[in-house]
């Protein structure tokens, strides 16, 4: 599950990462500051969405083997 610019301190929209991970999914925050589940998740990325969010599209194309967008 991908988690972007929440604080993720908001219910019950907040709760919808803790779900997925009492599921088996894996959890990815992207957001300038801390969260409450930033120690479940299997990757936290800090920054502003729209810098990081770009970025990571172009490499999971490169790893995917999609054409590069011009």
């Amino acid at each position: 599950m991908l988690s972007v610019g929440s604080s993720l301190v908001v219910y019950p929209a907040a709760g919808i990462p803790a779900v997925a991970k009492d599921m088996g999914a894996r959890l990815l925050i992207v957001n300038q500051t801390t969260t409450p589940l930033d120690g479940a998740a299997d990757l936290v990325l800090r920054g502003r969405a729209g810098e990081l969010l770009p970025r990571m599209v172009a490499r999971a194309r490169v790893l995917c083997g999609a054409p590069a967008r011009a």
